[in-house]
């Protein structure tokens, strides 16, 4: 990807809808359904929404300011009010999409991510601890969500 393009190029490409449909079915013990949707409020702000398959009950939303600094994207993190949460997203440009790997502390919880974005795929894995005890996130591996197409 261009770096040069910035913040608009970066939301073009996150913004729809993904599912990890493939992965669920292929390991149905280690992944359940879900979807995650990238929304495009404008002014380079993105609102994210993650639900899973069997209920389709939105369980995590939150807001984004999207930044550029240097050639990266930064994602601000906020609720849905707009308030700071931390943990900010960086996203470092890859040979076809972008890459993100980091940690931050809210509390005592320690989260440590990775991500990866293409045109085709959104990849995915937040994971956090306690005192040395994973509390959220899958323990086998990633998440991989394919973009879907169609309308919702």
């Amino acid at each position: 990807m261009d770096a040069t393009n910035g913040c608009e190029e970066f939301i073009r490409v996150i913004e729809g809808s993904y599912t990890n449909k493939k992965q669920a079915q292929s390991d149905p013990t280690g992944f359940i359904w879900a979807w995650i949707q990238w929304i495009n409020l404008g002014d380079s702000k993105l609102q994210s929404r993650q639900w899973y398959h069997h209920d389709g009950e939105v369980y995590r939303e939150r807001n984004f300011i999207v930044q550029k600094s240097n050639d990266n994207i930064i994602l601000v993190n906020h609720t849905l009010e707009w308030k700071p949460v931390g943990c900010d997203i960086q996203w470092k440009v890859a040979h076809d999409g972008w890459k993100s790997e980091g940690s931050c502390t809210i509390g005592d919880l320690e989260v440590y991510y990775t991500g990866y974005l293409s045109k085709g795929q959104y990849r995915s894995w937040d994971r956090g601890f306690v005192n040395g005890k994973q509390v959220i996130g899958n323990t086998k591996s990633e998440f991989i969500f394919d973009r879907q197409y169609k309308k919702l």
